[in-house]
């Protein structure tokens, strides 16, 4: 069951982070990776559990099995809230072509990342009391950023099995009475509005018991799109920090899937088929490069640190398989070798091109449940996510029996209903959230290349696309009997000439005993083997081969591999890492949270360059007006009609001018060439048309994030609202300059 919760801003709220990215603020916001506001899940979870609290006591008993009970760690309720986010996919289509912009086919300076902040939030000056006083408390003032009223996030909620009509009630109250959360709430900020939408269960398509036997095996493409950060861990090295994997583990996948399953309510014949027969298999989701899945870089590609070497540079790097084919002495007694730098590589149909992950730091503290302090016994609890950043494409993939379509149309329904959940810490704004999509399938994993035939005797090599458990006739683990395992795979074949293996540790984790299970040696993904064919061997028999999963635990992505042709001259080039593709702007007209983001970001850069250009232009100019007859005109800009009061002043009749006296003043002074008067008066009279500066078109389009017809209106609505900050500035420095010159 799965739903969205909406909580409106109505006014200015602070939903502080940890760490702040931004040291000129005390106080910052939760960002995402983009920037853009946040509210984390856990926070949204307790606010809704310190309402039930708040409730009465006894407090109603649906709350516990909804939200858990308080102060433990094996109670958790059936209700995961996501983190609450911008979910708009146009504002977030029109961020990414301003963040890629003047990348490859693109046109005009990237917006620079600090910019999102200061586009989507504001700042807020704040200061303690003095209690005696009734003054400001020295030293207490802070700058405070906040999320802007009018701003609306949305949460994903998933609920494990399904709600009652009190559980749904209670929810609904709790949301009601939710009015006030974030900092200073007893400042004005933190009022919100909270509302609850659930979506319509479909049900999934039953399979028949009895499951349909292929001997072939149908490979379907897993796109995962991370809508939040991902956390899978290897290991727990480090008490204090915990850093994800640069991939998302088939096991991951099918642990998430096993959950969805639980929580929708499947009918045994589709657990059993999913997970438990062992005919379907979760592949890693590796990092995609352009749409194309990423595959483990060979171990054996290595590059010199010494770049004058023809065969090997820093600009091509190269996959030393020559160690495998033979002896160089060039090779063997060279300089050092180091890696390339890149754990993926895509296939683009032509070359290898280099594909890569990005992690996100975060920083948590974990409060004491009693005082609700963050700090136990004197020991600090602070301690640091590096994930999988959000707004990011993975590619698995799901090997099935082929001509079971039902059970594709099963899985395809299921993974559409979704959310899945992976990793770790899911339920406090971790968990991926992934968007998901199957593609269309074919005879071979997706990533490799397209198998083609071998001729008698051809050389070629076999590459592990996943780690690989496999076992020595002995009983034991052991990653060097791959050699003796892909003999036996090719029979009378092909035999193996050399291997080229890498020790990793495979692990697993029981979510029931909440243990991880001992760690056992395993052939790592990216280990080759040289091989050569001792029969021609064809396309489609190379496609059977390499479709069936070398060792154990298949099921979760371990044994895949890859039969790739022999590199040539023995070295694989893989291309330089490319400029990002600029994104296009969506074809959608412009949301008003985009609108308004626009306007703030605009003012901000406005007023400070109009700034700027009024002190410079205030410096130079001649026998400027005594501080008395400027701050006289500064005090027509304090009303709402302010340009007719100035117009009258400088241009209306006798009676409304100014006297003789400071009116001969202005005309004394002389600023951009002309008297002072008269400049004011011709400025006036642009209302709609204020004079070009020279940093207009530069300044509009670095920040621009709507279209360029938009943008355009926007800047000039701007320019013409700035027009009386504009002046206020030029008239407060022209007494400046004159107090200056009298001294």
């Amino acid at each position: 069951m799965n739903g969205t919760l909406t909580i409106q801003f109505l006014s200015d709220t602070s939903f502080s982070m940890p760490a702040s990215r931004d040291t000129t603020v005390d106080t910052d916001v939760a960002l995402d990776a983009p920037g853009l506001p946040i509210v984390p899940g856990k926070t949204l979870h307790g606010l809704l559990r310190d309402t039930w609290l708040m409730l009465g006591d006894p407090a109603p008993k649906d709350g516990e099995a909804l939200l858990g009970t308080p102060r433990s760690n094996d109670a958790e309720g059936k209700l995961r809230i996501g983190t609450a986010r911008v979910t708009d996919s146009v504002v977030r289509g029109y961020i990414s072509a301003a963040l890629t912009r003047g990348e490859t086919g693109g046109g005009g300076n990237p917006l620079p990342e600090s910019a999102l902040p200061k586009a989507f939030l504001a700042t807020r000056f704040l200061t303690a009391q003095d209690r005696e006083s009734g003054s400001p408390k020295t030293e207490t003032l802070r700058l405070v950023r906040v999320v802007p009223a009018g701003a609306q996030l949305q949460a994903c909620l998933t609920v494990r099995g399904e709600l009652k009509q009190t559980e749904r009630e209670l929810l609904l109250l709790l949301c009601n009475l939710t009015r006030h959360a974030g900092l200073d709430r007893n400042r004005g900020l933190g009022h919100v509005k909270l509302s609850v939408v659930w979506e319509e269960a479909k049900a999934l398509p039953k399979l028949p018991n009895a499951p349909i036997t292929a001997t072939a095996t149908h490979f379907l493409p897993l796109r995962l799109m991370l809508t939040e950060p991902a956390l899978l861990t290897s290991s727990e090295l480090d008490a204090n920090s915990r850093i994800s994997r640069d991939y998302i583990p088939g096991s991951a996948v099918r642990g998430a899937v096993a959950a969805l399953l639980e929580a929708s309510g499947a009918d045994d014949p589709l657990l059993h088929s999913l997970l438990a027969s062992g005919n379907v298999r979760w592949l890693n989701a590796y990092p995609a490069w352009q749409g194309k899945r990423g595959l483990p870089v060979p171990i054996t590609a290595r590059r010199d640190k010494d770049a004058t070497k023809e065969y090997d540079s820093e600009a091509k790097p190269a996959d030393e398989i020559e160690r495998l084919l033979s002896d160089i002495p060039d090779l063997q007694q060279g300089g050092q070798r180091t890696g390339l730098g890149a754990a993926f590589q895509a296939w683009n149909g032509r070359s290898w091109e280099r594909a890569h992950s990005e992690r996100v730091s975060q920083t948590h503290q974990t409060r004491d449940r009693e005082t609700g302090v963050t700090r136990q016994n004197g020991v600090s609890t602070v301690y640091v996510y590096e994930a999988l950043a959000e707004d990011q494409e993975f590619i698995g993939g799901i090997a099935l029996p082929e001509g079971d379509t039902v059970l594709e149309a099963a899985l395809g329904a299921l993974l559409q209903r979704g959310p899945l959940f992976l990793g770790r810490s899911s339920k406090s704004q971790y968990g991926g959230l992934p968007t998901v999509e199957v593609g269309k399938g074919s005879s071979y994993e997706p990533g490799v290349p397209e198998p083609q035939g071998l001729s008698k005797d051809e050389a070629f090599v076999v590459r592990l696309t996943s780690d690989v458990l496999v076992r020595n006739k002995h009983g034991q683990h052991d990653p060097y009997a791959l050699k003796q395992i892909l003999e036996d795979q090719f029979k009378d074949k092909a035999t193996v000439t050399n291997i080229g293996v890498k020790v990793a540790t495979a692990r697993g984790y029981s979510r029931l005993w909440r243990n991880e299970y001992p760690g056992v040696p395993a052939a790592a993904m990216g280990s080759v083997a040289l091989c050569t064919a001792t029969t021609a061997i064809s396309a489609d028999e190379l496609t059977t081969l390499q479709a069936k999963p070398l060792g154990e635990r298949v099921a979760e992505g371990f044994g895949c591999w890859a039969i790739l042709p022999l590199p040539e001259e023995g070295r694989l080039d893989i291309a330089q890492e490319k400029e990002k593709e600029a994104h296009r702007e969506p074809s959608s007209p412009e949301p008003e949270l985009l609108i308004q983001a626009q306007r703030r970001l605009y003012t901000r850069r406005l007023k400070a360059l109009l700034a700027q250009h009024a002190i410079d232009l205030a410096g130079k100019a001649s026998n400027p007006p005594p501080p008395s007859t400027t701050q006289r005109l500064r005090t027509a800009l304090r009303g709402e009609d302010w340009d007719v009061t100035l117009k009258k002043w400088l241009s209306g009749s006798r009676e409304e001018r100014l006297k003789e006296t400071a009116y001969k003043k202005l005309e004394s002074c002389r600023l951009g060439g002309k008297k002072l008067s008269v400049w004011l008066v011709e400025l006036l009279a642009k209302e709609d048309n204020w004079p070009q500066f020279d940093f207009d078109t530069q300044e509009r389009l670095r920040y621009r994030l709507v279209s360029e017809a938009k943008s355009v209106q926007l800047w000039a609505e701007t320019k013409r609202v700035l027009r009386r900050h504009y002046l206020d500035t030029l008239l407060s420095r022209l007494a400046k300059v004159a107090q200056e010159e009298s001294k």
